[in-house]
């Protein structure tokens, strides 16, 4: 592990940029979390960030969600948790909840998710469909963007019909550790 390294996040633009770091996904993703808490500190246009940051946060923020209304039911046993918790997070369930909420999207919300999902994506996904990846990072994002621009009661909103559409068994996830995006 190197130390001493420094690493830049500026803004240009209006838009933040993360210089990329080659094989380093974990930091990466240190990077694209130190963008968002520079953002919250300087009071910069959430809408201008970079969507795959965006998405960072909004991926977690939506699982704690689904964990939150897991946990709820009753079930205590960790991998069953875990299995049940794919059914709402793999990138097929999340396109399709994009897909269904697109036409009750605000303007706005349907311009940063168009955004997302157009990202050109430096990583492939593993076991998905590429386009259901693309539209289960715009969701994320939409989700990242909506948690950090204070928009609490419109993000649970949208959270709760997500989770909603993803209990309805179509089977666009097979269940798996690797299932996920």
């Amino acid at each position: 592990m190197q130390t001493g390294k420094i690493y830049t996040i500026y803004i240009e633009k209006g838009v933040l940029i993360v210089p990329p770091d080659p094989g380093c996904g974990k930091r990466l993703r240190f990077h694209a979390l130190l963008c968002i808490i520079s953002c919250m500190e300087n009071k910069t246009n959430y809408y201008a960030l970079n969507t795959t940051a965006l998405a960072f946060l909004g991926d977690a923020v939506y699982e704690a969600y689904v964990r939150e209304r897991i946990l709820r039911t009753g079930e205590i046993h960790s991998d069953m948790l875990h299995r049940i918790a794919v059914t709402y997070v793999c990138a097929g369930v999340q396109a399709k909840i994009l897909r269904r909420l697109f036409p009750e999207l605000t303007p706005e919300e349907e311009a940063l998710a168009k955004r997302a999902r157009n990202r050109k994506s430096a990583s492939k996904p593993k076991n998905a469909d590429p386009v259901d990846y693309k539209l289960a990072t715009a969701f994320e994002a939409l989700i990242g963007w909506l948690s950090l621009s204070g928009q609490k009661e419109r993000m649970e909103e949208l959270i709760f019909k997500a989770m909603e559409i993803a209990e309805e068994k179509d089977g666009e996830c097979e269940e798996g550790p690797d299932s996920t995006k």
